[in-house]
C-alpha cells in the first residue's frame, strides 16, 4: 500500500476492509475490535478507511426485515462506530496534515521482516506493532536537536491514551510490545511544535 500511495501520489482508500457483523459470510463476520482495528491498521500505511456493518438483531426474525446497514443505511448499531470516532478525534488533535505524511514499514535491529507499519511527518508519527518483543524505535526527526516529544500508547478498544515517559537524550527509545494490537503515537509538544 506505502507503493501505490506514492507510485500514484494521490489518496488510497480501503473501501472494503470486511464488516464488523455476525452474519455467516466472511466478509460480514468482523468482531468489533477487528473492524476498529483496520482503522488503526490503515492510518499507519497512509490509508483512508472506509466503514460498514453487518450487525443482524436477534429480535427481528424475518430477514428481510433485517436493517443491515450494509445494505440499506439507517444506524449503526455495532461497537466499533465509537472506536473509530475515538480514532478520528485522537487524529484531529495531532493537527497533521495525513497526505503530507510518509508511510512505511519498519524493521528493528535484526528482526527481518518488518515489525510494524508506520506513517511519520514533522510533527507526528503513528506506529502500529505487528510482533511483540522489546524493540528500539526511532524517534521522530532523530529525537535530537531541540525536538522535544510525547509519546502515547492507545488503546482503541479501552478509548484511552497512556503517556509514555522519552529518553531525555537519543535518537531511539526501547519499547516494549507485550501485546498486540499495539499503537504508538509520537506528537511534538505544543512548547516546541512553533
Amino acid at each position: 500500500t506505502p507503493a501505490i500511495r506514492q507510485k500514484y501520489g494521490k489518496p488510497t482508500l480501503w473501501d472494503e476492509v470486511r464488516y464488523e457483523g455476525n452474519i455467516t459470510s466472511s466478509f460480514g463476520s468482523l468482531s468489533a475490535a477487528e473492524e476498529a482495528d483496520r482503522f488503526w491498521w490503515g492510518a499507519a500505511l497512509g490509508v483512508h478507511v472506509g466503514h460498514s456493518e453487518t450487525v443482524l438483531r436477534a429480535a427481528v426474525k424475518d430477514d428481510d426485515a433485517q436493517p443491515l446497514w450494509w445494505a440499506k443505511g439507517g444506524t449503526l448499531v455495532g461497537e466499533s462506530p465509537p472506536r473509530i470516532a475515538f480514532f478520528k478525534q485522537l487524529w484531529a488533535s495531532t493537527g497533521a496534515d495525513f497526505g503530507a505524511l510518509t508511510p512505511a514499514h519498519a524493521s528493528y535491529g535484526q528482526a527481518g521482516d518488518p515489525v510494524s507499519d508506520t506513517l511519520t511527518g514533522d510533527s507526528v508519527q503513528l506506529v502500529k506493532f505487528r510482533r511483540q518483543g522489546t524493540w528500539n524505535v526511532a524517534l521522530p526527526g532523530g529525537g535530537g536537536g531541540g525536538r522535544a516529544w510525547k509519546a502515547v500508547s492507545v488503546d482503541y478498544w479501552g478509548m484511552t491514551t497512556t503517556e509514555l515517559p522519552l529518553p531525555t537524550s537519543g535518537a531511539t527509545v526501547a519499547v516494549d510490545v507485550h501485546t498486540l494490537p499495539f499503537t504508538l503515537l509520537f506528537t511534538k509538544s505544543a512548547a516546541t511544535a512553533a
